[in-house]
């Protein structure tokens, strides 16, 4: 919507000239974000237990309760070996489709001399098909039974055309991002892809997160995102300063780009990070949950042989049973606010680097009994601050 206004400005005041729209077009961004935070911070409510986990905190706990949640969650991850290298792998090419944006929109104003109204357009253009990727891929997902790694795959590497297809022109000067139809052939494709690539990334992501350490990880998560916006932009201005040519940051996007998704296809095995995250697949969850209801059809069996295949399996339907009972206390008991709760008990004793150190001998303790802790459970709370002695 703030893209549309933006749109109708650039039309109808085209005669104040370059900066006073690009002033107007600034000025309706921080003034769009400045009403809908308001009306979000407003009604959102306040996570039940948030309050209490900071009570008794002194200011330098306040300071610094942020950078000490995500070094105990850094720590955490590094334990999980496919989570750790996915985050890892995602602050690179993250980085790399943010950044052929703002390679695009710079390219289209000084190589390709698009007015502004025009880029703005483009602007609008991408989300738009993002959504229409977003439905597209789902469909092929839901349709050929396509995994969200092989499609974030796919999505990455049709973005890493974009690049690709940059560095024809270096060769020639009739095609490789030479004309504005191959602008908007670009926007089209970048978009498309966008859109999926995030979503699924998301998902997958949220698969390999262990059970009740969700908060924490989406946090990383999105530090990790933004975190390694810097370094596209930093790349960039270096090659133009040194090459005189924006093209040539193209290279930069194709490395950034193939690379890791050649890592993430290779090395990063999402079946044994679910397993390790303490998911359970959703097919065996739906197999359990018939067979606890009675709702599996009955089968008969017309021979000894199928019926000695059938007793056989038996014990394999035991264990898948018990993984989805475990995994599902995984889900329910081990939570953050139980972690809050212990970090409040250590503070009455420890204070600053002292309670960190503390704290995190607790950690794997929490976790391997799946601990879910309230304010009246003051003998377990007693021996846990006793064993971080």
């Amino acid at each position: 919507s703030a893209l549309v206004i933006c749109v109708v400005i650039s039309f109808l005041g085209q005669s104040l000239g370059f900066t006073m729209l690009l002033s107007l077009c600034v000025f309706v961004s921080g003034l769009w974000w400045f009403i809908f935070s308001t009306v979000s911070f407003r009604w959102i409510c306040e996570r039940p237990g948030s309050t209490k986990a900071l009570e008794g905190a002194t200011a330098r706990d306040l300071v610094l309760y942020g950078w000490r949640s995500t070094i105990d969650t850094m720590k955490h991850a590094r334990s999980h070996r496919q989570t750790w290298a996915f985050l890892l792998l995602y602050f690179f090419f993250s980085d790399g489709y943010s950044t052929i944006a703002t390679v695009a929109a710079v390219f289209a104003q000084h190589e390709m001399c698009f007015p502004i109204t025009e880029v703005t357009i483009l602007a609008i253009v991408v989300p738009f098909c993002a959504m229409l990727g977003c439905l597209f891929f789902m469909w092929v997902r839901n349709h050929f039974k396509v995994s969200f790694k092989t499609l974030l795959l796919w999505n990455l590497l049709l973005m890493a055309l974009i690049p690709i297809w940059g560095v024809v022109g270096f060769f020639t000067d009739k095609v490789g991002l030479r004309t504005k139809a191959e602008f908007w052939i670009v926007a089209v494709l970048y978009g498309l892809n966008l859109g999926s690539a995030q979503s699924f990334a998301r998902s997958m992501f949220g698969d390999l997160i262990p059970a009740g350490h969700e908060a924490g990880y989406f946090s990383l998560y999105e530090v990790t995102d933004k975190g390694s916006s810097w370094l596209g932009p930093l790349v960039t201005a270096i090659v133009i300063w040194t090459t005189g040519s924006i093209r040539y940051s193209l290279i930069y996007l194709i490395i950034v780009m193939i690379v890791p998704a050649a890592l993430l296809h290779y090395c990063v095995d999402f079946e044994l990070g679910k397993k390790q995250a303490g998911r359970i697949n959703s097919k065996v969850r739906e197999e359990v949950a018939l067979a606890r209801t009675g709702a599996a059809p009955a089968r008969a069996y017309s021979s000894a042989a199928e019926a000695k295949s059938f007793l056989g399996a038996i014990p394999r339907s035991v264990s898948a049973a018990r993984d989805f009972v475990e995994g599902l206390a995984n889900l329910l008991t081990d939570t953050d606010a139980t972690h809050d709760l212990v970090k409040r008990a250590l503070r009455e004793t420890w204070r600053g680097d002292e309670l960190h150190e503390r704290y995190h001998r607790l950690d794997a303790v929490i976790d391997a009994r799946h601990l879910r802790l309230d304010e009246g459970d003051v003998d377990v709370l007693r021996d846990l601050r006793a064993m971080a002695l």
